[in-house]
């Protein structure tokens, strides 16, 4: 009984390695017809100059290493796309979670979904929206570009001016309503009314006209002329180009389209992203009242070496990551150098060495007292980025109170 189990296993196994001889002839020879008889003759005689295998063998070896490939190319396109799924699934979850926590109605819902799908990769970025800026405002430019004017005056969706409110509250929902000083202008959208500014028309070469910003939409944004404005009419041009310089920030020039002239002298333009901005400040400034130690440990007159040895005490007028403004009841001299503390909440910026650069008197109610406008010579990258952060914090709620 076990010599016929034997026998039965040896052609069970016998008939399986004939099934397989079979297959692998079958692709050796599918493989064969795929490669041109000369490539394949030239790697036989290859081998056969050093006493190797025949045509049958070369294909063998071709077509081993090109089932090997092929299966490596499988699992990593199936790795791809597992991974691809779990930053989709990932992003869909963050995105519900950023609806829910601005309170996005459904109509605010649906429109945030239209403007994401103008996001590079989509299905995988689409939750960075509500933490970019320059993201949001340039798919919100694409969404209005390429959304057809058509609909909005067909009753789909509602009118321009619906949809203008409409887009109104999700961009105040989201933040970017009213922009932070220290956040640089990405869009004419974060424009604010009564923004003076230059207008400029093609081939002008006349000193350009003034104009202060009457309308901030989210299709298109008004600017008041504020003399004869035929003079820029007549210049002709489909473009103008508008100059502004943005407070505390950087001046920034713009080419624009013109939707409309107004009799009354009033200029409608679509809005633009390709904004340039040069004469930027590298540190935005806080004006605050904190409490400030300091020692002089250099004298601006070289000959004087009497430098006072207790610590004296003042209080800021305002900081940035660059310097201070000092408030001090005796004048220091420019040029001094001192080493000074300052005392922010939860922390204490130490050993910080900055230089006079200019003392200005200020006349009080019963004593005068003088503002040193200090620079930052020696401080750490990390006690400068604690001051920036102390700054934006600071700015990010002021704004959230308006």
């Amino acid at each position: 009984m076990a010599d016929m189990n034997d026998a039965l296993r040896a052609a069970r196994v016998a008939g399986a390695a004939g099934v397989g001889r079979c297959a692998l002839s079958l692709c050796l020879l599918l493989a064969a017809e795929a490669f041109p008889q000369g490539v394949i003759e030239t790697i036989s005689k290859s081998f056969a100059g050093r006493g190797g295998a025949g045509p049958g063998a070369v294909v063998g070896i071709v077509v081993f290493f090109g089932v090997i490939i092929g299966l490596l190319i499988f699992f990593y396109v199936g790795s791809r796309r597992s991974q691809e799924k779990i930053q989709e699934e990932l992003s869909a979850k963050l995105f519900g979670e950023g609806c829910e926590r601005t309170r996005l109605t459904r109509d605010e819902m649906n429109a945030l979904l239209g403007i994401v799908a103008f996001a590079p990769d989509p299905p995988t970025r689409g939750h960075l929206i509500f933490e970019s800026l320059p993201l949001y405002e340039r798919c919100l430019d694409a969404y209005v570009e390429h959304t057809p004017r058509l609909q909005f005056s067909s009753g789909r969706g509602g009118g321009v001016e619906e949809q203008d409110e409409l887009l109104l509250r999700l961009r105040k929902k989201l933040g970017y309503a009213i922009l932070s000083p220290e956040q640089p202008v990405v869009s004419t959208r974060n424009l604010s009314v009564g923004q003076k500014m230059s207008v400029f028309a093609p081939g002008q070469r006349s000193d350009p006209f003034s104009a202060n910003v009457t309308h901030v939409g989210e299709f298109w944004f008004t600017v008041r002329l504020q003399e004869d404005f035929m003079g820029l009419v007549s210049l002709g041009g489909l473009e103008k180009t508008l100059a502004f310089l943005r407070q505390g920030d950087a001046a920034y020039s713009v080419t624009v389209k013109v939707r409309e002239i107004s009799q009354s002298g009033e200029i409608n333009f679509y809005h633009s992203t390709r904004l340039s901005r040069n004469q930027h400040r590298q540190y935005m400034r806080l004006d605050i009242d904190l409490a400030v130690k300091f020692r002089v440990i250099e004298r601006a007159n070289s000959f004087d070496d009497r430098l006072p040895n207790e610590l004296l005490s003042a209080h800021t007028a305002d900081i940035s990551g660059g310097g201070v403004c000092l408030i001090v009841k005796e004048p220091l001299r420019v040029g001094d150098v001192i080493m000074l503390s300052i005392y922010i909440p939860g922390c204490a910026i130490n050993d910080v060495r900055a230089k006079i650069l200019k003392v200005i008197a200020v006349e009080g109610r019963t004593a005068t007292h003088y503002r040193h406008l200090v620079q930052f010579i020696s401080i750490e990258p990390q006690q400068r980025e604690k001051i920036v952060k102390y700054i934006f914090d600071k700015h990010r709620a002021s704004l959230q109170k308006r």
